[in-house]
């Protein structure tokens, strides 16, 4: 990271300085001038302390993406076993989990398929449910049903930061929206389908477990990446 910026920032004032005096820079100058800026990031990132953070920023996030391809092949090819030509619907519920629906969708694609992603807030649909009617849901139901039936396999992935955002939503609405809605599209539809559902570990995850974001991370993509059809089948005779 250091290398590039200095690169660019050496680039550009050597051009700024060049154009004020009318010269334009060598290669070498231009070589010379990142070299610099180089070491002056380098020696103030040091001096600062920073350094060390932005490797285990760095180290992190390249090793939490591995992880996320290892797991979206696993959710793909195992949970689901999707096949060529076969239609996903990815459904998640939330944000934070964007790096892992674009792994699932790499996935998919790599084998042939088609994804399809559907996003979701607890936060909005608690909105919605505070004012649930039979008259509003069953079209949705509808719609979506439609949708699913038309879907080879679903990967649920929930990621609220809040869980219990439903928790002050009327009982009488929360029976609107399982009758009119739930039982019509999952119970009726999407059970019939290759389907698997998971967590995103996340903040709220993690002190449900009662850990750090980073150690919980790290327990669970112990956990899920271990997950291959080899220990599916002995769960199974287990």
């Amino acid at each position: 990271v250091i290398m590039v910026v200095g690169y660019f920032l050496g680039g550009s004032v050597l051009e700024g300085v060049s154009a004020s005096i009318g010269s334009v820079p060598s290669n070498a100058m231009q070589a010379v001038a990142s070299l610099i800026i180089f070491f002056v990031l380098g020696f103030a990132l040091y001096k600062a302390k920073i350094y060390k953070y932005l490797i285990i920023f760095i180290i992190r996030r390249c090793w939490m993406d591995s992880r996320f391809e290892v797991l979206a092949k696993n959710l793909v090819n195992y949970s689901c076993r999707v096949q060529k030509g076969e239609k996903v619907l990815i459904g998640c519920n939330g944000t934070s989990a964007f790096p892992l629906v674009k792994a699932i969708i790499r996935e998919v694609y790599a084998i042939g398929g088609y994804p399809y992603v559907d996003i979701h807030s607890n936060v909005i649909e608690r909105e919605l449910l505070m004012g649930a009617s039979k008259e509003q849901y069953e079209p949705l139901a509808e719609i979506d049903a439609k949708r699913m039936d038309m879907m080879d396999a679903y990967i649920g992935i929930g990621c609220n930061d809040n869980t219990s955002e439903m928790a002050d939503v009327p009982s009488d609405k929360l029976a609107v929206f399982s009758k009119y809605y739930s039982n019509p599209v999952h119970m009726d539809v999407r059970l019939k389908k290759k389907w698997v559902v998971l967590r995103y570990p996340n903040n709220s995850l993690a002190q449900a477990f009662g850990s750090s974001l980073d150690a919980f991370e790290d327990f669970y993509s112990r956990f899920v990446t271990l997950i291959t059809a080899k220990w599916v089948r002995l769960w199974i005779t287990l």
